[in-house]
């Protein structure tokens, strides 16, 4: 098994980023996802889980553009962990937590996440996003 090189440590870099959220901070969001980096959001309000039905978000400019409208949506951000797990060799990070959010419009979004961070050096290279896709459709319809 590799021996984790990285200087900040996994669990460090995934409280690092969700606080990152939390405050709405695009620059320091963009600093912990790499260059190349995917956001995967596996489930959908379709209940299809083939490939193609799979949003995956590549590449600085497409996670900015799709992390400043989905920051701008909320109030406030903020979530709750629950646990953090860590591979032997640091390599990925598992994050359970509970969302507590407020949209522009003041409706409260709560809901339930699974988080898997693949970590090269001391940025996020890919993440996938487990959440309750009925939750959301409740909320933003």
């Amino acid at each position: 098994m590799k021996k984790h090189l990285n200087c900040e440590k996994p669990e460090a870099i995934a409280r690092r980023l969700f606080d990152a959220y939390a405050s709405k901070d695009l620059n320091g969001l963009m600093e912990i996802y790499s260059h190349d980096a995917v956001i995967e959001l596996p489930f959908n309000s379709s209940g299809k889980t083939e490939e193609a039905d799979i949003r995956r978000v590549s590449g600085q400019a497409e996670l900015e553009a799709f992390l400043v409208p989905g920051l701008a949506r909320y109030r406030s951000i903020r979530y709750d962990i629950e646990t953090i797990s860590v591979t032997g060799d640091g390599s990925r990070v598992f994050v359970e937590s509970r969302g507590d959010f407020v949209t522009t419009a003041g409706k409260s979004y709560r809901n339930r996440y699974v988080f898997r961070l693949d970590l090269r050096s001391e940025n996020v290279v890919r993440q996938k996003e487990y959440f309750n896709v009925a939750t959301v459709k409740a909320v933003f319809g």
